[in-house]
């Protein structure tokens, strides 16, 4: 045989089952995996020995086979290569006819082989093939030696390799082929090499953008923060080695401070709008506009920009933050702010803002498509962000005075523990002095620090709580920050705006990660993952197999539909596409979403589940429904309930899960300290870090809650992403928890009600039969119309209560009694806090039954009944304007009455006034309905 142009001996890497040649469409084996050393075959032409070697042989005669040059050599002209590898104990040759290289092979490149065997045993190989190839790459030459360039520090290109290759000169930028070969140049390994330089790319399509809101400060004691965002909207990555800044004025230098300035950053910015926020810190000591440059340092280049901050007199005397913001955030959030234009549109106006609003975005009037996602979804955060902000100022209170109370400051908001939108702990509000009509008049900033009933108390600055404290002013303060004590003010409330930049942030980083965006929100196979996350099989019995083993269910009552759905999630088949539990309420959503979790937990031993609710009482429920199944140790569980900072000051987290839950802080934390999280007098841990939460295998809040996590690079972190009542929340919302998800593995579960189930037969009827025996039996709606009654406040109270309307409630549960229909399948909701406190006083002294759920709207978001009692307090219309202003009750209330309604599983019984309800054409439809149906009861 003719040895000519080349000998290749060829290295087993592992078998190519992906690319087996197999014309018949036969099942290919495995032939053997064995390692063996080769004898020396050819000393005169310097072969070497053979490492390893794996064929993979049909039924037929297609055979395929991976494999390493390591040996190359070139002998004549001629068309033919010989192929020398080990085949069992003996050498063997094997001649393949290349009259057509693509690419000049080299040791070590890795290629795919293919060819026959005939009867003999002979095998003539009919190709050659890279393994791998990246056929149109581009990439910069960020180094040059005398044997072999490199771009972007990661791909090869050996010099004796490529034909009259061109004069390269560092930072040049190619369009090239590269296949995948393992190739050591100096002390550094490379998995690709560049084996056609297509062309030089002369003017790249676009290069590095600074970006930032206006720099606009004023004059106070504050250090402020802000940040230059650097943008890479090159198709290549980039190196940032430094940043620094420079005053265009010398005397201005001490004005700003760059983080991280002067020291090696080291950062690679990827293709296409990689990112790297420059943070500075504002020391406003002057007043004026000052200029500067940032110098940013690449690798292969620098980049200078010219940025200015202006610093006018501060007429906002800042106030003493909540919970001040930490120093260094893994993540920080965008602002976001509403576009200017969509603030000078008049709403009161609908049809004209109608028009305007798709004159602005006509995409709004389109049905919903991969183009216009995003713009929709970003619109409709924008208007709910202006929306809530004319409900805020509802609250503006044009004459108010301030009580001191403590370290804080004390103001009369009548009725604001009721009414809606709530204030919370954090949000903001400016006084202003209402006596001066100039622009300059000072404004003070203050936060909310507690709700109580009838009011809030809030922290100012220091020097402004000075002054109400005494009748000596600070000498220090400005003329116009001295002289409040006891004064009127104008006073307006803002809210805080973290869950809007939040929605946004989500959307973003949803569209960033690799297998997720548009293709998970459209759902297309081709991010679907092939293999199986577990073997896991329902037998025709009902059980539970994992590999044909048998494994216990934690639920015994799970019907075979419940089962089924549990089944399909641990096989985990085309995820990270999104599984759904959809059923009518009553069907037992949630117990399978808490199995699904403890099978998850117990077969995957690597999973990091997450499970996000749109309420604090879902997340409650599904809290306990754990516990519940005695499957964790609860001194020391694997799982962490997140809450708010809000709901631990409010005292709304039931006792019994206090010792389970806790806070989080978004603070830096490397791991590299042994932080230990401290619990409060609830026994609730405090200011849990990234390293706490990495911790716990399962994490349980709020979808809003869950968007603190977003700011810890926690991306990738969680396997599954568990959402319960996803029907319940806005898409923003239910996107926050999956840009914490896994982008190729990781598995999805959206569980919710598709509509309101109106009939539940066997549950009613248990009850009708000796409820009101006249009424239709089969209609799962029912309104008891209550003429007498008064609404009636305490003294201490600014809520209302309804005592006529409690006793026929308590009439209606001495039925339930005797029809033996236990109270914890009841539930009791009512719009007003007064109401339920009465009714839990009045049904423990007549009815002496503590399992009954009674609870305001809020407090039954997320959950279910089998009876749902609706108790709505009003008789006369005096406080309806106020109630529609503030949406306290159920009346021009929509989603109160919404969540209210949509509670029961079987059955929903309505006590209130018909003549009140009416003038709300919601109920008025509903009250309708129940006539309509013969389930309209009137009590006499």
């Amino acid at each position: 045989m003719i040895r000519t142009l080349a000998s290749y001996v060829i290295n087993k890497i592992r078998p190519n089952n992906d690319d087996l040649i197999n014309s018949n469409d036969s099942k290919l084996q495995n032939n053997g995996n064995q390692q063996e050393t080769a004898s020396n075959y050819d000393q005169n032409k310097k072969t070497e020995c053979i490492d390893q070697i794996s064929s993979l042989k049909s039924d037929t005669e297609n055979i395929s086979f991976n494999g390493k040059i390591s040996y190359a050599e070139s002998v004549d002209s001629s068309f033919n290569t010989l192929f020398v590898v080990q085949k069992t104990n003996d050498d063997a040759e094997f001649t393949l006819h290349l009259p057509h290289m693509k690419w000049n092979a080299i040791e070590n490149d890795k290629v795919t082989l293919t060819g026959i065997q005939n009867a003999s045993g002979k095998i003539e190989f009919k190709s050659m093939e890279p393994k791998k190839k990246k056929d149109f790459e581009y990439g910069r030459v960020t180094a040059i030696e005398i044997n072999y360039a490199v771009f972007d520090e990661k791909t090869v290109l050996i010099f004796k390799a490529i034909k009259n290759f061109p004069d390269l000169k560092m930072f040049d930028e190619y369009k090239y082929e590269a296949i995948e070969s393992d190739q050591k140049c100096g002390t550094i390994y490379y998995d690709y090499r560049v084996v056609n330089l297509i062309e030089k790319v002369e003017s790249p399509e676009k290069g590095i953008e600074f970006s930032h809101n206006q720099f606009k400060i004023y004059t106070d004691d504050k250090v402020h923060s802000k940040y230059i965002t650097i943008v890479n909207k090159s198709n290549r990555a980039v190196n940032l080695m430094s940043v620094k800044a420079l005053a265009k004025d010398e005397n201005h230098a001490d004005l700003i401070e760059i983080e991280k300035e002067g020291s090696v950053i080291n950062y690679n910015l990827n293709p296409k709008n990689g990112k790297f926020k420059v943070f500075i810190k504002i020391f406003p000591k002057k007043i004026g506009k000052f200029y500067f440059d940032l110098i940013a340092d690449f690798k292969e280049c620098q980049e200078i920009y010219t940025f200015d901050i202006e610093i006018t007199k501060s007429y906002i005397l800042p106030g003493q933050k909540y919970k001040k913001s930490p120093r260094f955030i893994d993540v920080r959030i965008d602002e976001y702010p509403v576009p200017k234009e969509l603030r000078e549109i008049d709403y009161n106006k609908i049809q004209e803002a109608k028009d305007e609003l798709l004159k602005l975005y006509p995409e709004l009037e389109e049905e919903l498509t991969t183009d216009n996602y995003l713009t929709k979804m970003k619109v409709g955060i924008y208007l709910e962000e202006i929306a809530l902000e004319k409900a805020f100022a509802n609250y503006r209170i044009e004459r108010g005075v301030f009580e001191t109370l403590n370290d804080c400051l004390k103001l009369i908001v009548k009725d604001v523990a009721e009414k809606r939108p709530s204030i919370t702990i954090g949000d903001k509000i400016i006084a202003t002095d209402p006596f001066r009509g100039d622009e300059e008049r000072p404004k003070y900033e203050g936060f909310v620090y507690k709700v109580q009933c009838d009011s809030i108390l809030v922290k100012f600055h220091d020097n402004f709580h000075q002054s109400y404290n005494s009748t000596k002013i600070p000498n220090e303060l400005p003329e116009f920050h001295r002289n409040h004590h006891e004064k009127e003010y104008t006073i307006d409330f803002f809210f805080s705006r973290s869950t809007f930049k939040r929605y946004h942030h989500a959307l973003m980083k949803i569209f960033e990660r690799r297998n997720l965006g548009i293709n998970f929100l459209f759902p297309s196979k081709e991010i679907a993952y092939k293999e199986l996350q577990l073997n896991a099989t329902l037998s025709e019995t009902g059980y539970l197999l994992i590999d044909n083993q048998s494994k216990e269910w934690f639920n015994t009552e799970l019907n075979k539909y419940q089962k089924s759905a549990v089944v399909n999630v641990l096989r985990g088949e085309n995820r990270p596409l999104p599984y759904i539990f959809c059923g009518c309420p009553g069907s037992g959503k949630t117990r399978t979403v808490v199995e699904t979790i403890l099978q998850i937990y117990t077969s995957l031993k690597t999973s990091k589940i997450i499970i996000a609710t749109p309420s604090n009482s879902a997340a409650n429920l599904i809290t306990e429904m754990l516990l519940q199944s005695r499957l964790f140790d609860r001194n020391n569980p694997p799982f962490l309930r997140i809450v708010s900072n809000n709901q631990v000051e409010k005292g709304l987290i039931p006792d019994n899960l206090n010792k389970f839950c806790g806070t989080i802080s978004i603070a830096t934390d490397d791991g590299s300290k042994n932080i230990t999280p401290t619990r409060n007098k609830q026994g609730i841990l405090q200011n849990c870090t990234k390293s706490i939460i990495k911790e716990y295998r399962i994490i349980i809040g709020t979808l809003n809650c869950c968007g603190t996590l977003m700011q810890m690079e926690l991306n990738g972190h969680f396997t599954h992403v568990i959402i319960d009542e996803a029907g319940q929340s806005i898409e923003p919302e239910t996107i926050i928890p999956l840009t914490l998800m896994h982008s190729k593995k990781g598995q999805c579960v959206l569980a919710g009600d598709p509509t309101l189930k109106e009939k539940n037969y066997n549950a009613i009827q248990k009850t009708q039969n000796i409820l009101w025996p006249y009424t239709n039996r089969k209609c799962g709606i029912h309104f008891v119309n209550v003429e007498n009654g008064k609404n009636k406040r305490v003294i201490d109270s600014c809520s209302w209560y309804n005592d006529y309307e409690i006793k026929k409630i308590i009439s209606f549960l001495s039925k339930c009694t005797t029809a033996n229909i236990p109270f914890k399948d009841i539930g009791i909701v009512t719009p007003y806090a007064l109401q339920v406190k009465k009714l839990i006083e009045q049904i423990n002294l007549e009815l002496n039954d503590t399992d009954l759920k009674i609870g305001t709207v809020e407090e039954f978001q997320g959950q279910e009944k089998m009876i749902i009692i609706v108790s709505t307090v009003r008789t006369n219309q005096t406080h309806m304007s106020t109630d529609a202003k503030f949406g306290l009750g159920f009346i021009q209330c929509s989603k109160r009455m919404n969540v209210c309604i949509s509670r029961a599983r079987a059955l929903l019984v309505i006590f209130g006034k018909e003549t009140i309800l009416q003038i709300d054409p919601s109920w008025k439809q509903l009250i309708d309905y129940t006539k309509q149906n013969n389930s309209y009861v009137v009590e006499k």
